[in-house]
């Protein structure tokens, strides 16, 4: 349970790092740079008006996949902590208080610790669901690696269009 609360951690942390500076580069682009970003990735890569209208910028499809995947983390590590950790806990320290020895302490806490188990999906019976969650949460670890190189080459004038595309595919097969 530990470790699946530290992975989830890790993922909320890794997409999160860069926010601010991002938030600093969307509002000192001026509509005019957005434009000329445009008809260069168009001239590039052969992209088609449609998808170019609809996403803007080429970083503004980035920021939208760091925007899904931190959606699904943010509201998996709210239910988690909030839903199963916050109230089981709760019930277990009501249980705690009557209970008159150290062996009913330590039943409720094996209790405890298997609904947790259970509530967190981590059991056998649900694997594909465990699986899947583990598997956004490294999603978002490789694209929270992934971004930076991106940004990098935007500033050179190169883009990387695969590790994109790499990313939007693996979030398709996910969800």
């Amino acid at each position: 349970i530990l470790i699946f609360l530290m992975q989830i951690k890790r993922a909320k942390i890794a997409l999160n790092a860069d926010t601010h500076a991002d938030k600093n580069a969307i509002v000192k682009d001026s509509e005019s740079e957005w434009e000329m970003e445009e008809l260069q990735t168009r001239d590039r890569i052969g992209q088609d008006a449609s998808s170019a209208e609809r996403y803007g910028s080429p970083n503004t499809k980035y920021l939208l996949l760091r925007a899904e995947l931190r959606h699904v983390v943010n509201n998996l590590e709210n239910y988690i902590m909030t839903q199963i950790h916050g109230s089981g806990s709760v019930m277990m320290e009501k249980e705690i208080r009557k209970s008159t020895n150290l062996d009913q302490i330590h039943s409720l806490h094996l209790r405890f610790l298997s609904r947790m188990r259970d509530r967190c999906l981590l059991h056998e019976r649900a694997a594909v669901v465990a699986d899947t969650a583990r598997k956004v949460l490294d999603l978002a670890l490789n694209f929270s690696v992934s971004y930076p190189r991106y940004k990098a080459s935007l500033q050179k004038g190169e883009e990387d269009w695969a590790e994109m595309r790499e990313a939007e595919e693996s979030l398709d097969r996910v969800s």
